[in-house]
């Protein structure tokens, strides 16, 4: 998105802190995220509107993803690129691990297929960049994850 200077400082920074507060708690994560982005980066002497640009961004990931302007709607196509990418399936698994442990329930196959692909449903990218880097990927892995639920999963 040829996003240069302040404005690539900006979105680096909310990358760096947006999931941060899943060390704390997961619900309202992005919350404990800015919280610890503003105590960082006030002290580091970061100018305090560039640090509301970064809160903002950390803030527009939360679901449903809901960002205004360029820079939040470079860091939610970045926080969901993996919803393109090749090693979606290996990812996925990944994260159906994290909420079971975290939800302390457990997914049948056939219960996080229709999750993901009702998630996959309601997105969808914001930035022409993620369009063009993601889109073939993620009707890939959407296909992926109908022919699965077609094999007939428990």
């Amino acid at each position: 998105m040829q996003v240069t200077g302040e404005d690539l400082e900006t979105v680096l920074l909310a990358c760096w802190f947006h999931d941060v507060g899943f060390l704390v708690a997961s619900e309202s994560h992005e919350e404990r995220s800015v919280e610890t982005a503003r105590a960082f980066l006030g002290a580091q002497g970061v100018d305090g509107r560039k640090i509301d640009v970064v809160a903002a961004c950390i803030l527009a990931t939360r679901m449903p993803q809901k960002p205004v302007g360029l820079l939040e709607e470079i860091i939610c196509d970045a926080d969901l690129s993996h919803l393109g990418g090749d090693n979606f399936l290996a990812r996925n698994m990944l994260l159906r691990q994290e909420r079971e442990w975290r939800e302390g329930r457990t997914f049948t196959d056939r219960e996080w297929l229709l999750v993901n692909q009702e998630f996959f449903d309601g997105h969808r990218y914001f930035t022409a960049a993620a369009h063009r880097l993601f889109d073939n990927g993620k009707k890939r892995n959407l296909a992926r994850l109908a022919e699965l639920l077609r094999g007939n999963c428990k």
